[in-house]
This record gives C-alpha cells, sequence and structure tokens, in this order.
C-alpha cells in the first residue's frame, strides 16, 4: 500500500480541522456580534468552560443581565452604565464588560430534540419556543428598571434562569427545587425545560408579587 504524500495529509488534516469547526458551531452556536439581533439570549464562557454567563441582548451593543455579585472590583468602563455601578441583580453592560474577553454565543431555542440531546454541554439550547423579540426586550427592560429579579440563587434563579425568563416568561416554582436553567438541570437531573411540567407562567408585571408569595428570593 502506498504511503501518502505531505500534500494529501495535510489536506486530510485541513478537512478534519474543518468537520471539526463545524461540529463546534453546531453544538456551541458561537456568533459574531455583528450576527446579534435585538432580543437574543447570549452567553459566554467563564472560567476555562467551567460555566457561562448569560444575558439578553438589548442593542446597540448592551446586555441586560442577571449578576450574583457586585462590580467594584471590576475597573470601571466609560461605555457601558453595568460597570462601575458596584451592584448586583439585573443590570446592564456592554457587550465587552459582559463577555470579559471570552466569545460570544447565542442561545438556541425551539431546538429539535436530537439537537438537544446531541449537546456536550447542558445551557446552551433548550426546546422551548420563545415569545418575541418585542416581549423579551419588554420583560428584559422592565426587570432592570425595577432590579426586579430578586436575590440570585445558583440552584434556582440564576442569570441563565432570567434569559429564559426573558425569552419564555416561564419559572419553575421554588418548591421543585431547581430552576429552568440547563446548566444546572443537566447536573441535578432535571430535563429539559421544554419536556417539563412543572413550569409556570408568569406575567412580569406580576413577577415581584409572585417572588414574594412563593418566598423566591424577591
Amino acid at each position: 500500500m502506498e504511503e501518502e504524500s505531505d500534500s494529501e495529509l495535510q489536506y486530510t488534516e485541513k478537512n478534519g480541522e474543518r468537520k471539526r469547526d463545524k461540529m463546534k458551531a453546531f453544538l456551541s452556536h458561537k456568533v459574531e456580534e455583528s450576527d446579534l439581533q435585538v432580543g437574543d439570549h447570549i452567553y459566554t464562557w467563564r472560567a476555562c468552560f467551567i460555566y457561562a454567563h448569560h444575558g439578553i441582548y438589548a442593542g446597540q451593543g448592551k446586555v441586560v443581565h442577571f449578576n450574583s455579585r457586585t462590580l467594584k472590583s471590576r475597573p470601571k468602563c466609560s461605555v457601558c452604565s453595568g460597570s462601575g455601578k458596584g451592584e448586583s441583580g439585573v443590570i446592564e453592560s456592554c457587550l465587552q464588560c459582559f463577555m470579559q474577553k471570552g466569545s460570544l454565543y447565542r442561545y438556541k431555542y425551539g431546538a429539535r430534540k436530537r439537537v438537544y440531546f446531541a449537546q456536550i454541554r447542558g445551557g446552551t439550547c433548550t426546546t422551548q419556543i420563545s415569545d418575541d423579540p418585542a416581549t423579551v426586550i419588554h420583560r428584559a427592560m422592565y426587570l432592570l428598571n425595577i432590579n426586579g429579579f430578586g436575590k440570585y440563587n445558583l440552584l434556582q434563579k440564576n442569570c441563565e434562569d432570567f434569559a429564559i425568563y426573558c425569552k419564555t416568561g416561564k419559572l419553575v416554582p421554588p418548591e421543585n427545587g431547581v430552576g429552568c436553567s440547563g446548566q444546572i438541570g443537566a447536573k441535578m437531573g432535571k430535563c429539559d425545560i421544554g419536556f417539563r411540567k412543572d413550569v409556570v407562567e408568569v406575567e412580569v408585571e406580576n413577577l415581584a408579587a409572585f417572588l414574594d408569595i412563593n418566598n423566591y428570593g424577591g
């Protein structure tokens, strides 16, 4: 059997790299800033891909997201209002502060079951259908203006839960232990929000009352 030439080996390697890149893009949903649309649920990986931070793209290079800690330790950004405020909760930041030098990814809604189950990591897509962009932005900006998503809770109400709520208007009651987050759900043995029967739909104007009534960190 004849040995492959160097050019043939290089072609094979490059072809393999292309296939891997296509598969990676298929599974990870990486996007460029120019591809973003208002109302997109976006995320960026943190701490060497240990976890992802999620938010809603509000347009003009701004992101509304739910933060677990103050931002006092971070350099003040002259572009966005989120950096330098020293606030936790629902905040608005520029894309650069949100990404923290990471790459940008779009969370997929209405994913087919085979696509959902093909994901290497939880927290990148859902079979649940998103509401229209205007409704998504209304929820995000309403909660931003009143900092109205309550206290951060890793298991029940984190940044991914916030973004999913903005996109769908749905939450999981606290007595069920684990929220809508795909990152946490995958680790805790909970299925996708699109399959779960314990989700409830709450109008954003009634969310504060719902959080308080259900002792849900409001």
